[in-house]
């Protein structure tokens, strides 16, 4: 039998067939960061740029629209809080500009856009509907009252997140706590603070229950599902909003970072995030292959939940 320089029996073909696809998959996910970093600075700068005959493109332009839309409500609230003052015409373009600045809302309001695009391929490919996928419809006639309840909220939340999806808008109310926060935070530092301001960020506070938001009924609703929750993993049965909230919890992920996986050219962090899921291989391509119809599955010998949670973290902070 051959041996090694060291005296050792060299690797078995499976070994080294195994590491050879994991190297792979390393190699998918560092282009796939680098893409992303390009991507945030390429989107600022066209968000930033005043010419709106750039704006072609779908998702630059409903990402402006849900930024413009955030600075808008924001203002507003600033105005209404001291009418007798008057409004300032410049306000909202310097807030606008401070919301794009952000990077953390940046991607999130990317990510939204990228959702949306991604609900509407499925609905115009296999007649997935954007509203009521099969598993809302199953749980709105569920015999617990309160499970029955969530899902008749989230198909009103998932309906007004498709409306404002089509009007390119974000209500203040579905931001998570810390992009509120930071949301406020550049009203803050545009107005100039103040006794008016002040009142502004109480009125809006005050109309928010982040628990009852989109976001917040679907990881809600996920975790309700307990043992069931698994269903949430079949894109087909669940809907995208559900896939990708489950997804991410099950992952251990950022629901943005899920999204993001399942938009074009980041296969391989799909992947990855399907397999430390738990999901078994033919549950995984089927998954994987809704998303991706065009794409060849990533080698994955050997791949197991532990593995790819430790290479998501390995590669990056995206996961």
């Amino acid at each position: 039998m051959a041996r090694t320089m060291d005296g050792g029996a060299p690797p078995d073909p499976a070994y080294r067939l195994a590491n050879s696809a994991e190297a792979a998959l390393r190699d998918d996910l560092a282009r796939g960061d680098m893409a992303l970093d390009g991507a945030a600075a390429v989107l600022r700068y066209l968000l930033g740029n005043d010419d709106r005959a750039i704006f072609t493109d779908d998702i630059v332009a409903r990402v402006r629209g849900m930024i413009e839309d955030l600075a808008a409500q924001l203002i507003a609230a600033w105005e209404a809080a001291d009418p007798a003052s008057g409004p300032d015409p410049l306000a909202r373009e310097a807030l606008v500009a401070a919301l794009i600045g952000d990077a953390g809302l940046l991607a999130h309001v990317h990510a939204l856009a990228l959702e949306w695009r991604i609900t509407t391929r499925l609905q115009d490919r296999v007649q997935l509907d954007p509203v009521l996928s099969p598993l809302v419809q199953s749980l709105i006639g569920a015999p617990e009252p309160d499970t029955a309840a969530l899902a008749m909220h989230l198909l009103a939340a998932q309906a007004r997140f498709g409306n404002a999806q089509l009007r390119m808008q974000l209500a203040i109310g579905e931001l998570p706590g810390d992009l509120l926060k930071v949301a406020l935070q550049a009203l803050r530092a545009q107005t100039g603070g103040g006794q008016r301001t002040m009142l502004a960020e109480r009125a809006i506070r005050a109309g928010i229950d982040e628990r009852a938001g989109r976001l917040g009924l679907l990881a809600r609703l996920v975790r309700t599902m307990g043992a069931d929750s698994a269903t949430g993993l079949a894109l087909a049965e669940a809907g995208t909003a559900i896939f990708f909230t489950a997804l991410a919890l099950a992952a251990g992920a950022p629901r943005d970072a899920v999204v993001l996986a399942a938009s074009d050219d980041h296969a391989a962090r799909l992947l990855l995030l399907l397999t430390a899921a738990g999901l078994p291989d033919p549950a995984v391509d089927a998954q994987f292959v809704l998303l991706h119809p065009d794409a060849s599955s990533p080698e994955r010998e050997r791949l197991t939940a532990d593995r790819a949670r430790a290479i998501l973290t390995d590669t990056g902070p995206n996961t």
